[in-house]
């Protein structure tokens, strides 16, 4: 199953890149890595990717290169080219990109794989996004629900990542539950 990773201190930053804010943006990586971008040819062209090394040849973080938002042809779901560009490891965006949710939806579509009848086990990289799923939720209530004078939607987070005193490590159902509790008291039976 195709998932979100879980935030971590260690994920790796990926600075989205346009013409725009690559100059502000070399302050903000420090001299030496925009030096050594510079040097290995990288240009804030849209799907242009750099690798930033850091100490003892850790990966201190990623440039990637996106269209300006007024781009007549403006790819939202460009961050996807990174789900089969990264090596593995957790990965956030350490600026925000201009659609959030389009790109991370972006990136879990670029990790898809048919495996029906051979399952890919190839190291994969992770992005930390957030709420990014509710959000890809509502894009899709927004495009594929027509109009219609009434009805609900309810986006019921029921996991524990960790197990916790009351519940263990997976799936919980407590907040549906509770809902379906809410909703008996206010809509009874007749």
């Amino acid at each position: 199953m195709l998932a979100f990773s879980s935030p971590t201190p260690d994920a790796a930053p990926v600075w989205l890149v346009s013409a725009r804010n690559w100059p502000q943006l070399k302050s903000t990586i420090g001299a030496a890595a925009a030096a050594f971008a510079e040097r290995c040819g990288f240009e804030p062209k849209a799907g242009r990717m750099q690798c930033l090394p850091g100490e003892a040849g850790a990966l201190a973080g990623v440039l990637f290169g996106v269209d300006e938002q007024t781009a007549p042809a403006r790819d939202p779901f460009g961050p996807a080219k990174l789900a089969t560009s990264l090596p593995e490891g957790v990965y956030r965006f350490a600026n925000p990109p201009e659609d959030a949710d389009l790109a991370a939806l972006g990136f879990l579509l670029g990790l898809y794989r048919y495996d029906r009848f051979r399952a890919d086990k190839s190291p994969k990289p992770g992005l930390v996004a957030g709420m990014a799923g509710s959000i890809t939720a509502a894009l899709f209530l927004r495009r594929f629900v027509e109009k219609a004078k009434s009805w609900a939607h309810f986006d019921v987070y029921a996991w524990n990542p960790k197990p916790r005193a009351h519940a263990p490590a997976g799936g919980e159902i407590q907040a549906a539950r509770g809902l379906f509790e809410l909703l008996s008291e206010r809509y009874p039976r007749r």
